[in-house]
């Protein structure tokens, strides 16, 4: 009788379990890939009343039906990263409404937005094919007070419209008035936006933001404005209008008040490839009007399966607001 060999057993068993697995995940017939790869960080979480965490994400909206890029795929890693920075905040940009419930459904957090294309919130049966540039925030550290809209347009700025900018798409920022869970809590606002690829629609959006956050928000509130403004740090026109020393309404961004010295990549705009293989451009901020300090400053680069989670990496400002 022959001796069996238990190394060829195990090899033959390990090749049908992995074929059979590749089999399994492969649905749409496009390379999968698989890997433990991932790298992972953390941020802890603020409950210091006068501290709070704002976050601003673009998290690639849900066209990709096929591949590793489709949001099936890139929706555990986004998740988990969210659930271990636990921004209190958290300005999102090209989130379609199937993509914000899957996020809301998992860290029972509370939120608004409205389409961009159609102008309906998201309570109000919007349709599931646009974009939303919602507003997350932890009930737990923040009322909601009051919220609201408005497009970059030279006409009507509360409904939908582009007239005088060349960008195809439909753009709007999205508001909240909130008030901090402490004894005399503060008052604070929050917009968020996202702004147009073509250099001078953002010079023009620059200017009707800053207007319109002395509007809604008045000269002397503690403000902060997250957003994908597609303006690379220091070198854009439309950032340096956003930040011009000369104007008494100008936004700062958090990364150059921070005391602390700025963690992880420079860069935000990574494009969606594996790690390692995209681009780096510094164009996701988190700017504040009336705030004391940022605490701390990150670019977040956490990433599972090779992959980072979405086209733009998030950045996130730990900003203390209060008088400690």
């Amino acid at each position: 009788m022959k001796k069996i060999n238990i190394n060829h057993i195990c090899l033959f068993l390990l090749f049908i379990w992995t074929n059979s697995s590749c089999a399994q995940n492969n649905v749409n017939d496009e390379p999968v890939v698989v890997t433990e790869k991932s790298y992972k960080t953390t941020t802890e979480a603020y409950t210091t009343p006068g501290i709070l965490s704002a976050m601003t994400y673009n998290i690639l909206w849900d066209k990709t039906t096929t591949g590793d890029t489709q949001w099936s795929y890139r929706r555990p890693g986004l998740i988990h990263l969210l659930q271990r920075h636990h921004p209190d905040v958290i300005g999102i940009q090209e989130g379609f409404l199937n993509q914000l419930e899957d996020i809301n459904d998992s860290l029972q957090y509370q939120y608004f937005g409205y389409g961009t294309d159609d102008g309906k919130l998201n309570t109000d049966n919007p349709s599931r094919s646009e974009s939303m540039n919602p507003i997350f925030y932890n009930p737990d550290r923040l009322t909601l007070l009051d919220k609201g809209v408005f497009w970059y347009s030279d006409n009507h700025q509360n409904i939908p419209d582009k007239t005088g900018y060349t960008d195809t798409h439909f753009r709007n920022c999205v508001w909240g008035k909130f008030q901090e869970k402490s004894v005399n809590g503060q008052i604070i606002y929050v917009f968020n936006t996202h702004f147009c690829l073509y250099e001078t629609d953002r010079q023009k959006q620059a200017a009707l933001l800053l207007s319109k956050i002395r509007e809604i928000a008045g000269e002397t509130a503690v403000t902060i404005v997250t957003g994908d403004f597609n303006a690379i740090y220091k070198s854009d026109k439309g950032y340096n209008f956003l930040t011009d020393t000369s104007n008494p309404m100008r936004l700062v961004n958090s990364k150059d008040i921070c005391t602390s010295s700025h963690i992880g990549p420079t860069g935000s705009g990574v494009g969606i490839k594996p790690v390692g293989e995209g681009g780096n451009n510094e164009i996701d901020h988190v700017f504040v009007r009336n705030i004391r300090s940022c605490i701390k400053h990150k670019t977040i680069n956490d990433y599972e399966r090779a992959y980072y989670p979405s086209d733009h990496l998030p950045v996130l400002g730990v900003l203390s607001f209060g008088t400690n």
